[in-house]
């Protein structure tokens, strides 16, 4: 049997603890009592027992002048997840940040993390060019790289050179629309519909799909967040992930068109495909003076977020309702190497939006 879990006494490291995909794996981990988890984000968050907190910011801490406490926490560390993103409004300047974001990182690795044993770095399917249009499915991870250059085979090739030099194992994971619970992120599609859904629902109307029709009848996929967590904890304990790069997702696919009304069932709402709308002006712009509603939402239901620009991102849900074209990755190589978990997305989004109405983020009617 493949070993998939961490040994007693094992330290990791999150890079963007505070995130969707590193809370998520924080949260999963933190149940194993014997091991010891330290995140670094530019966001403050309380210790708890295993799990310890430091704020550092990444893009201007040069880690020259760590406080001994967290160099001590850092001495401990034999395994690192990396899952910080910083986003930007050019493709240029997102490069940029990114792999300087990176290469920070692994130099406070290098120089205070003497027992690092494995990284893990997290990517997703735009390294299969997924993000600019019709391309190659399923995805596989033998697949060439694409012609435009991008931050994640950047940041792939300075691990592996870093790697060598030295001499600790990595592993890549590349899943895709990763779904999870946690706020203040970008790039959550989870919250996005949850939040559109209840802004249709206020004003009386049916939950309208926010993209063009046809973008509803191309093949998509997700991520659910706690899958991730246990490949994460996979990646950095096999033999078989050393410096391999593995796809991870639900392990199924669907079409927009038959998960909507699967959606609109859940919230108790009547659905449409037909918007009136144009695209190309945004989702946002669909509801006049959206942010007041949520706050009319929020206040009525006596939610603990009533500031809409902490929970969604708009610019982030008009690419994904607008891809009209398949988005598929082959997980085969993970199963034949030992990761064999799944779930099904119908499922989880039903699970994950009861989370989100526990959490009390969305209105629980």
């Amino acid at each position: 049997m493949l070993k998939k879990n961490y040994s007693p006494n094992t330290t990791v490291l999150v890079i963007g603890g505070t995130g969707v995909i590193g809370s998520a794996f924080i949260s999963y981990i933190n149940k194993n009592k014997k091991l010891t988890c330290v995140s670094i984000s530019r966001k403050k968050e309380h210790n708890t027992k295993n799990v310890k907190y430091l704020s550092i910011d990444l893009l201007i801490n040069k880690n020259t002048n760590l406080d001994i406490s967290y160099i001590n926490e850092l001495s401990k560390v034999t395994h690192a997840v990396y899952s910080a993103y910083s986003d930007a409004d050019k493709t240029t300047k997102i490069r940029s940040i990114n792999n300087y974001l990176f290469e920070n990182t692994l130099s406070l690795i290098n120089q205070y993390c003497p027992a690092i044993e494995h990284i893990t770095l997290l990517q997703g399917m735009k390294a299969y060019g997924s993000h600019l249009g019709y391309h190659k499915t399923p995805s596989q991870e033998t697949d060439p790289r694409t012609k435009e250059k991008n931050f994640y085979y950047d940041q792939e090739d300075y691990l592996k050179k870093q790697s060598k030099k030295m001499k600790y194992d990595w592993t890549i994971l590349r899943p895709h629309a990763v779904i999870g619970t946690k706020v203040g992120t970008p790039m959550s599609l989870l919250m996005f519909i949850a939040v559109y859904a209840n802004l249709c629902k206020f004003q009386k109307l049916p939950l309208i799909f926010p993209g063009p029709i046809k973008a509803s009848k191309f093949i998509y996929q997700a991520t659910d967040s706690n899958v991730l967590a246990k490949a994460i904890e996979w990646s950095g304990t096999s033999k078989n992930t050393v410096n391999q790069i593995y796809n991870i997702t639900n392990g199924d696919y669907f079409r927009w068109e038959h998960m909507w009304p699967k959606i609109a069932q859940y919230f108790k709402m009547d659905y449409s495909f037909k918007n009136n709308f144009k695209i190309s002006n945004g989702i946002e712009n669909y509801f006049d003076d959206v942010d007041n509603i949520w706050k009319l939402i929020s206040k009525k239901e006596n939610l603990i977020i009533s500031d809409l620009n902490q929970l969604i991102s708009f610019k982030f849900a008009n690419y994904v309702f607008n891809i009209d074209w398949d988005v598929m990755a082959d997980t085969t190589k993970a199963r034949e190497a030992g990761f064999n978990e799944f779930i099904n997305s119908e499922k989880m989004f039903i699970k994950k939006f009861n989370e989100l109405k526990s959490l009390n983020l969305i209105p629980s009617l």
